[in-house]
C-alpha cells in the first residue's frame, strides 16, 4: 500500500514537471502576456497602468514634466473615515489618506511635502469636497520647513513640527482632469 502511494505521488510530480505550453488556456497565444490592468476615469478615459508603491495602489501621472505616484482607494464617507455606504464594488476614488502638512495654522494654502527619495517625485493629494489637487514637490534639496497644522482626511489639527521637506513646484486638479468614480479594468 505504501509503495502505491509513493508511486502515485512520484508519477504526479513527473507529470507536472513535464507539462508543456499546450495545457495553457487557448485564449493566450504562446509567448503572449496577460493584458495589464489600467485605471480609468468616470468617462472611461484611460489614466494609466495600475501600480503599487509602498503597499498603496495608484497610478503614475506626469504633471508638468514630473512623474509622480497618485494613490487611489475606495470612496470614503463624508467624515473621511470609512468606505462610503452604497459605493459600487468597482468604484474607486483619488486617495488622500496620506497626511498633508501646512505652514498655516488652519490647513490653508499650499502644503509642504515630505520628501521621499524613493518616489519619482514627492507629492501630496489634498481633497476639498469633490476636488482633489495633487501638489508636486520641487526637484531641489530638502530644507527644514516648520509646519503649524496637519490635514488628515477631513480633520485639521494644529500641531507644530519641523521636518525635512520641499515646497510645491506645481499643482494639478486631478479630479477635474480625471473625474471620479475611477474604475480598474483591462
Amino acid at each position: 500500500m505504501r509503495w502505491v502511494s509513493v508511486a502515485t505521488t512520484l508519477m504526479l510530480a513527473i507529470t507536472a514537471a513535464h507539462a508543456d505550453e499546450s495545457s495553457a488556456p487557448a485564449t493566450l497565444a504562446q509567448g503572449a502576456q496577460k493584458p495589464a490592468l489600467k485605471v480609468y476615469d468616470a468617462h472611461h478615459k484611460a489614466i494609466g497602468l495600475l501600480a503599487s508603491y509602498n503597499g498603496a495602489d495608484g497610478v503614475y501621472i506626469a504633471i508638468n514634466g514630473a512623474t509622480t505616484f497618485v494613490r487611489i482607494g475606495r470612496p470614503l464617507d463624508a467624515a473621511g473615515s470609512g468606505t462610503a455606504t452604497g459605493a459600487p464594488a468597482n468604484a474607486f476614488a483619488w486617495s488622500t489618506l496620506n497626511t498633508a502638512y501646512f505652514e498655516s495654522a488652519d490647513c490653508s494654502g499650499q502644503p509642504v511635502i515630505n520628501y521621499d527619495s524613493n518616489w519619482p517625485r514627492s507629492s501630496v493629494a489634498v481633497r476639498q469636497g469633490a476636488d482633489v489637487v495633487v501638489y508636486v514637490g520641487s526637484d531641489t534639496n530638502t530644507t527644514p520647513i516648520p509646519a503649524a497644522s496637519i490635514l488628515n482626511g477631513t480633520s485639521c489639527v494644529v500641531q507644530k513640527s519641523t521636518m525635512q521637506s520641499v515646497r510645491p513646484e506645481s499643482s494639478f486638479d486631478v479630479s477635474q482632469r480625471y473625474p471620479e468614480p475611477l474604475t480598474i479594468d483591462y
